[in-house]
This record gives structure tokens, sequence and C-alpha cells, in this order.
């Protein structure tokens, strides 16, 4: 759960996948959040955190539907669009966890979330 007065809206991701796919993403970036804060108690953590730099390849993953939708011929940064649908897939996650508040900050242009409990 979100605490802090976090007043922004979550959107749907724009990437049509199907309930499955949308389900293992949810899935997969549950895992990566509880993994990341058991190995890193108070520390903030952020999309690009968890499914960026040496973490960018999602080939195999549960996230690869969502480049594959943005990845179209003609398309236009593809990556960007699917980071942010991940990162509106975090912030629903996160909101809508009923066994851990965390508080949500602006690191610059990245949001980043530190769990508090």
């Amino acid at each position: 759960m979100l605490v802090k007065k976090d007043t922004s809206r979550i959107y749907s991701i724009s990437a049509v996948i199907t309930k499955v796919q949308y389900a293992e993403a949810e899935n997969y970036i549950k895992a990566a959040v509880a993994e990341f804060c058991k190995n890193n108690p108070g520390q903030t953590f952020s999309v690009r955190e968890l499914f960026g730099g040496a973490n960018r390849d999602w080939n195999g993953t549960p996230l690869q539907p969502i480049f594959n939708y943005h990845n179209q011929p003609g398309a236009k940064a593809p990556a960007d669009k699917a980071r942010k649908d991940v990162g509106k897939l975090l912030k629903s996650i996160l909101e809508n966890d009923k066994n851990a508040y965390y508080e949500r900050m602006q690191g610059g242009k990245t949001k980043l979330y530190r769990k508090i409990n």
C-alpha cells in the first residue's frame, strides 16, 4: 500500500496483452520487488533498478509481451513505452499490496519507492 499521500493516478497499461500474460507480468514484478526488498532493506527501488540496466533484456521473461506489443515496425521508442507500462504495473502492485507499505519519492524523472514496514 502506498503512503505519503500519493495523489497521482494509476493508469492502465497501453500494451494489449492477454489476461494470462498480464497476470504473469504482475507476478514477475511482485517477485522482483519482494526479492529486492528482502536483500536491500530500507533501500529505494525503481523500474530502472529492477528491470533496466543489467536487467534490461526481457527476453524470456513475462515482461517480453509488453515490449513486443510496442516493438512494431515503425514504432518510435518501444523500450520507453514498455518501461512506462511496467512502471504503471509496478505502481498498481504497490498500491494494492495489503501486506506492506511503500513510500514514493521523486528522483529526478524517476519514481522511486521504498518499503517502510
